[in-house]
């Protein structure tokens, strides 16, 4: 299971891969170098399906046969917008949304990206904005074909943020003292991608901020264009991800297949390579029509928790549109339910028990769910979440007796919040 401490770094696996890769086609001689490349992405592409329908996974259902299509068009849309950033004249962008959920996609996060890179070593980027009001916010760096991981981490607790809520960050290979924020941009002509998040835990009242991005010294030049190397570069390094994604999720996926049904991993520990204040948890579900399974989680001090269900792909369900995540935090910011002993409980199950913890199966006999907890005071933290499957008839006498009920009028009311929530995020996408 060495692959699943990868999968606690920014929720976004898309960039954690396996180390294998596919063999390379034989270069057509009678076509230049960026033809070339563009040949070899777009087999890669085929290589891939040809991985995902032979996977053991492919053969669960209609629901992951279609999620290995969705799969497969999502990372060709998220490379797409790789292959025409410039690092040299970098913009944030909407990485994920309400319709490209990929890479153990967080519902509560607002993933944006942007590609820099320092080839000569003096390259400086300038990142401000302002902070917003979301449970907690992060900044991160990736090589996308490599699967270390996160490179740099820089989170709000360790940022000079203004009363007004604004910031000022720098990327570059040394720091200079007028960089009160900084993250680390060693030279290498590797391009790298900078994500930043910010994690809602009451999605009806948290609001994300403004993020923007310069290279130091190239505002008010003309930007002369993409060149054929530059384009080659990218169109290569999108290749190498989606070889590599090509490989990992099916064993991602066939992995957790091997652990106990319905139970949770104890929380492990991101570590060095990524968010060093987060811990994750996995496991997966199996329940029939008439079963409920119940997570039962300690209150936690830490900035924000969040549990989720996905298909066996990594991606969630559409979770704007169906009650697949609850989410909490510190100062009572809240989704979920706390009972008065201390403990969260959540629900899985096929149809609504009329509870407020509930999560829904969203149409799977089995899939992949996840809790995560960001910003944790106690790093020392060890717990193992409670699981307990149980008959829906018998749910009621398996919970406390505080646990809130949910008519169908306050569900519908859930969900207009979540659709409402998804509009603000997002706009357009």
């Amino acid at each position: 299971m060495k692959h699943l401490k990868y999968l606690t770094l920014v929720g976004l696996s898309l960039y954690l891969t396996a180390c294998a890769g596919l063999s390379k086609p034989t270069p057509d001689t009678n076509k230049d170098d960026l033809q070339q490349a563009w040949n070899r992405y777009h087999e890669t592409i085929k290589d891939v399906e040809t991985d995902f329908i032979n996977s053991k996974i492919y053969q669960l259902d209609s629901i992951h046969q279609t999620g290995a299509y969705e799969l497969l068009s999502m990372l060709v849309g998220v490379n797409q917008n790789f292959i025409m950033s410039d690092p040299e004249y970098p913009n944030f962008r909407q990485m994920l949304n309400p319709g490209r959920r990929i890479g153990i996609d967080n519902p509560d996060n607002y993933y944006r990206a942007a590609s820099v890179w320092n080839p000569d070593g003096k390259h400086v980027y300038r990142i401000w904005g302002k902070r917003g009001t979301t449970a907690d916010f992060l900044m991160e760096t990736f090589y996308g074909a490599d699967p270390e991981g996160a490179i740099a981490v820089l989170e709000d607790e360790d940022m000079t943020i203004a009363d007004d809520g604004s910031y000022e960050v720098y990327l570059s290979a040394e720091r200079e003292d007028y960089m009160k924020n900084w993250m680390k941009l060693e030279q290498n002509p590797r391009i790298l991608a900078l994500i930043v998040r910010a994690n809602n835990a009451q999605w009806e009242k948290e609001k994300h901020g403004d993020v923007f991005i310069e290279q130091v010294g190239k505002t008010g030049q003309i930007y002369a264009g993409t060149t054929k190397n530059g384009l080659i570069q990218r169109i290569n390094n999108a290749q190498q991800v989606m070889e590599r994604q090509g490989k990992f999720w099916p064993k991602f996926a066939w992995k957790m297949t091997l652990m106990k049904k319905n139970t949770l991993m104890e929380f492990k520990t991101t570590g060095e390579i990524g968010v060093l204040s987060q811990k994750s948890s996995y496991g997966y579900w199996e329940l029939e029509d008439d079963e409920a399974l119940i997570i039962k989680l300690k209150e936690v001090d830490a900035g924000y928790c969040g549990f989720q269900t996905l298909n066996f792909w990594g991606s969630s369900p559409d979770w704007r549109n169906k009650f697949t995540s609850l989410s909490w935090g510190r100062d009572g910011a809240s989704q979920a339910h706390k009972s008065s002993d201390g403990y969260y409980y959540m629900v899985i199950s096929k149809n609504d028990p009329g509870i407020h913890n509930w999560i829904e199966t969203s149409g799977m006999k089995k899939g992949v769910m996840t809790l995560r907890i960001q910003s944790l005071r106690d790093l020392e933290f060890k717990f193992k979440p409670i699981t307990e499957v149980v008959k829906l008839a018998d749910l009621e006498t398996k919970l406390p007796a505080d646990m809130p009920n949910t008519t169908t009028e306050q569900r519908q009311e859930q969900l207009k919040i979540r659709q409402q929530h998804a509009l603000d995020r997002y706009i357009y996408w």
